[in-house]
């Protein structure tokens, strides 16, 4: 096996996480590469690890895929963009995929049924996969990912708290299921606003990384092939609200434009 992924499971392994659980896995193998012909090695070792009862959620997003660049997005067809592990998970393991036309997720485990069946139309809110995850007591992975990209979950917090710096947009893009016909939901993404023409508001997540660490939300182990982290996103949801209801920008960085 490629001896750079090897580090990353390694690392995994040894920050200990609890087997048979729900976790959210966001994984990145760029500075491992060439990583082709490990990846379904990598996949059983992962699932090792984290335990064959587990339930194991891969996001399967697709940014690109709105009705200005892609026509639709459909349940078989159409590839993710967040790593070449979660797009083997999805092309060649058992599993069943949410509908979202930015923020699906493959799934495999006891749960992904039902998860599935009781995802909505939000990308973070109450009836999201995401959400949905969480209830279970989910676990986020972050598997060579920076930090910035491989923790999605927290923007349930900013949307449950309704930050004033995002928006809810609705989402054009018709969705086609297996079976070929369209999914009437309405789905929608808590966005960023605009600030000023052409910039939107960014994120401070290095505030948050350093609470997360201070506060022992997070364990993590630096490696030369990338990031592992693991985080308990209930607690770390709970910590932000806290901090989002005393300053609501409080993840957010420092403005001058206000919104447009």
């Amino acid at each position: 096996m490629n001896t750079k992924i090897l580090s990353l499971l390694e690392a995994l392994q040894d920050i200990s996480p609890p087997r048979d659980n729900t976790y959210i896995i966001h994984t990145s193998l760029f500075l491992a590469s060439p990583v082709k012909t490990d990846l379904k090695e990598t996949f059983e070792i992962l699932r090792e690890i984290l335990g064959k009862n587990s339930t194991l959620c891969f996001p399967t997003f697709t940014f690109r895929n709105n009705s200005k660049v892609l026509a639709s997005w459909n349940e078989i067809g159409t590839p993710g963009e967040v790593g070449v592990l979660n797009e083997y998970v999805r092309k060649n393991v058992h599993s069943i995929r949410t509908i979202h036309p930015t923020h699906s997720f493959v799934i495999l485990g006891e749960d992904a049924r039902e998860i599935v069946e009781k995802s909505g139309g939000s990308a973070f809110g109450e009836d999201s996969a995401l959400y949905q995850i969480i209830s279970r007591g989910g676990f986020n992975i972050s598997f060579g990912a920076p930090f910035i990209g491989g923790h999605s979950f927290l923007h349930v917090a900013e949307e449950l708290n309704q930050v004033p710096y995002r928006n809810n947009i609705v989402l054009k893009t018709p969705c086609e299921l297996r079976d070929g016909s369209q999914s009437g939901k309405v789905f929608t993404y808590f966005a960023r606003n605009l600030c000023h023409p052409g910039k939107y508001h960014e994120n401070n997540w290095t505030i948050a990384w350093q609470e997360f660490t201070e506060n022992g939300l997070v364990k993590f182990r630096n490696t030369s092939s990338g990031l592992v982290t693991l985080m308990k996103c209930g607690e770390t949801l709970k910590f932000m609200a806290g901090k989002i209801k005393v300053e609501p920008y409080h993840y957010a960085e420092n403005c001058p434009h206000g919104n447009i």
